[in-house]
């Protein structure tokens, strides 16, 4: 029904939205423009993390955003995040014709399972397939720079409490070998170094949700969902 008048599409399609999409994202999160271009640049990408947009056909208004990244913690997984309808447009139905569209594109990349986590929400997720499930970890846009640099095994091995220099070691004897790494020293001659150490805690009266956005500390509790795609 929606499919004759709406369309989904990345958001690296059409940059010219960047701006009306920082001001639809801060009718529900509020955050300094910066923040948020600096988070929308992160997800300007044809693959995940990438930011999807709702749009207008006629109009080419934008009506929705929702962003679609990598979970490095689960394989075959995808973890939603930043999603939202104008609102204005709330309340028919639109919500679930862009969780639809995003999973199908979630599909395309391969994803199995997609998680998402939700404060107040839940009601609408689990209209839309979604079942609670216990926390996972996850980075959101950021995921790009954790592949970048292999650093997904230190991330993912997290979830079964393995220790720095086993998350080190597992990640070094993944690298294929030749004549000049053998020449090397082994890895139990070298000392490694100590994690780092956690980031601060956030501003008092802030807390920071899985999402990927930041809200007034109300105590609520962050619900996370999943689905089997």
């Amino acid at each position: 029904m929606f499919s004759e008048q709406y369309i989904l599409v990345p958001l690296t399609e059409k940059k010219n939205l960047c701006s009306e999409c920082i001001e639809l994202l801060n009718q529900e999160w509020p955050r300094s423009v910066g923040a948020r271009e600096n988070t929308l640049r992160k997800s300007l990408n044809s693959s995940p993390p990438m930011s999807f947009i709702m749009v207008d056909k006629k109009t080419n208004e934008l009506v929705g955003h929702a962003r679609l990244c990598p979970l490095l913690a689960v394989s075959q997984s995808c973890w939603i995040e930043s999603v939202i309808i104008d609102s204005n447009l709330r309340g028919k139905g639109l919500g679930c014709w862009l969780m639809a569209q995003l999973e199908d594109e979630a599909r395309k990349f391969g994803f199995k399972k997609a998680y998402l986590s939700s404060e107040n929400r839940q009601a609408f997720y689990a209209k839309c397939g979604y079942a609670t499930c216990e926390p996972v970890l996850n980075v959101g846009a950021n995921a790009a720079l954790f592949e970048r640099f292999n650093l997904g095994g230190y991330f993912s091995s997290a979830v079964d409490g393995s220790t720095s220099n086993e998350r080190i070691t597992r990640i070094n004897s993944s690298k294929p070998s030749n004549s000049c790494v053998s020449a090397l020293p082994s890895e139990k001659s070298l000392l490694f170094p100590p994690p780092a150490p956690p980031p601060p805690p956030p501003p008092f009266g802030i807390s920071v949700l899985s999402s990927g956005e930041a809200s007034k500390f109300d105590g609520k509790k962050v619900h996370y969902m999943f689905k089997i795609l």
